[in-house]
């Protein structure tokens, strides 16, 4: 029996690996055709502007599968299934020079180290805990998601 039968099967599938937020889906593809108009009327010839627009796609690819990661973990916390929800969160934080700047970056950190309390590894809870709160240290001490962690950190002292 399917554990996680709430959700649709395309969460834990790889479906889901080239699926995003049909918002996000239509900014990338807008961005991208701007940029080959762009690329066009600044005098870019073809042989030149094709290979740079179709060599970055597989890194947007690779961008837009790390939120893929990042919501499949969520789901698996959703539904107790901790160790592969850690995975998952993982998974992001390997690729970090292909999530750059984006928040999941950070957020993966925090969601790892929720994901190693309930699965009680106490130990690899207050690093990823501590790697979340260094990264976050001269964010405003008062955003909520800090706050949170914050207090989720200090309990496991």
């Amino acid at each position: 029996m399917n554990t996680v039968s709430c959700l649709p099967s395309s969460v834990f599938g790889p479906e889901l690996r080239t699926r995003t937020h049909p918002r996000l889906e239509t900014a990338h593809r807008r961005a991208g055709a701007a940029c080959i108009i762009w690329a066009f009327k600044t005098g870019g010839l073809p042989v030149y502007v094709m290979p740079l627009v179709f060599g970055g796609a597989p890194i947007v690819n690779v961008a837009v599968s790390m939120h893929s990661a990042y919501v499949r973990g969520e789901a698996l916390m959703a539904v107790k299934q901790y160790s592969e929800a850690a995975a998952e969160f993982q998974k992001i934080l390997e690729h970090r020079a292909i999530v750059g700047a984006d928040p999941i970056g950070a957020l993966a950190h925090l969601q790892l180290g929720r994901a190693f309390v309930l699965s009680g590894d106490k130990t690899k809870a207050k690093a990823a805990y501590h790697d979340f709160l260094t990264l976050w240290k001269d964010a405003d001490p008062d955003v909520p998601i800090l706050r949170q962690a914050k207090a989720e950190h200090a309990k496991l002292q």
